[in-house]
């Protein structure tokens, strides 16, 4: 008669799929801890492109008029307030919008109506964002004109050094 070989199947105890199940737990951690500074940075990417578009549809605002919107919108008034007057000038179709925060509404955009020295409000203006991620970007205005010299429509918020708002002047 033969003999049969029994065959033993060797299985993993319990420590050692404890074992991997950690270190596959810290490597998927890591990994969507990064995915979520990649996601905020492309909002903040998204929202310095929003003012630019906005600070585009303010030169033709301004082309038709000689001069900028005299008023300040932020949060429900940036689509109610400006998007309504850049529509009257025929900047924008009665169906246009203007971009929102990408965030959903956490956030948002503001205008601001400013002058320099004894113009008129709406000589120039002050766009603002608020970024997720500090970057080089906040600790400077784009556009040109010296904030230091600028009188603004409502309280402008605090755009440098330190701070995470965005500011774009125009003139």
């Amino acid at each position: 008669m033969k003999k049969i070989k029994k065959i033993q199947l060797k299985a993993f105890t319990l420590v050692e799929l404890a074992v991997v199940l950690l270190v596959i737990g810290i490597l998927a951690g890591l990994f969507l801890s990064n995915i979520g500074t990649f996601t905020s940075g492309a909002r903040d990417t998204r929202r310095l492109g929003d003012l630019r578009n906005v600070a585009a549809y303010l030169t033709q605002y301004y082309l038709k008029t000689g001069t900028f919107i005299a008023t300040t919108a932020t949060g429900p008034d940036w689509n109610n307030v400006l998007a309504q007057e850049l529509v009257n000038k025929g900047v924008l179709t009665s169906r246009d919008q203007l971009p929102q925060d990408p965030s959903g509404g956490i956030n948002s955009y503001g205008y601001y109506a400013c002058r320099i020295g004894s113009a008129p409000t709406g000589s120039t203006y002050i766009l603002t964002a608020n970024l997720e991620a500090a970057t080089s970007e906040v600790n400077i205005y784009k556009g040109s004109g010296n904030p230091v010299n600028l009188t603004c429509h409502g309280n402008v918020p605090v755009c440098f050094p330190t701070s995470t708002v965005y500011c774009l002047i125009g003139r």
